[in-house]
């Protein structure tokens, strides 16, 4: 687990202590059935979405209207690494097919909180991105999955008025013009 959010001090959230980003890395061995500590992350992090690929974890995000991070933490030298930034938002999905790794949907402090309704492809081996496809129902807070050659997306919030989004998405990964 990576980032997140909670009281100053850890204090119960209903004490009125203000809220505070974590830069918190928290590793769970299942063979062992216990937690240990990884390196903090370079930024404090929360209302981001990771992704892995092989031994790293590609976190990408916003932190507020500083814009984007992008960060890669390798798992085997519980090290971090700065990569290529994607568009600034937070909330968005993050999935994995393949070697490849697709940010979608989210929202933008740095574009005036507004949806982005774009689905980013981040190629790890050329730490590069590529628009490759608009959503057709922009949101945050999505959740999202890979099922065969398809991306899913479902529900989530929209930011112009809050309001729950009802609907599931498929982006055909083979319609995609991408390397």
């Amino acid at each position: 687990m990576i980032g997140g959010q909670g009281t100053v001090g850890n204090v119960p959230w209903a004490s009125g202590v203000p809220w505070e980003r974590k830069q918190r890395v928290d590793i769970y061995d299942p063979a062992t059935d216990s937690w240990s500590s990884g390196s903090p992350s370079p930024v404090a992090i929360s209302a981001g979405a990771a992704c892995a690929v092989g031994t790293q974890i590609y976190v990408f995000g916003e932190e507020g209207e500083k814009g984007a991070f992008a960060y890669a933490f390798d798992t085997s030298s519980d090290r971090w690494s700065n990569i290529a930034q994607p568009l600034p938002r937070n909330g968005q999905a993050c999935l994995t097919a393949g070697e490849k790794i697709y940010v979608a949907g989210g929202r933008s402090a740095a574009m005036g909180n507004v949806d982005v309704d774009e689905v980013e492809l981040y190629i790890p081996a050329s730490d590069s991105w590529q628009a490759v496809a608009v959503m057709p129902n922009p949101r945050h807070w999505l959740g999202a999955t890979s099922v065969d050659d398809d991306l899913v997306f479902v529900g989530g919030v929209r930011a112009p008025d809050q309001q729950t989004v009802d609907t599931v998405d498929m982006l055909h990964l083979t319609a995609l013009q991408t390397p």
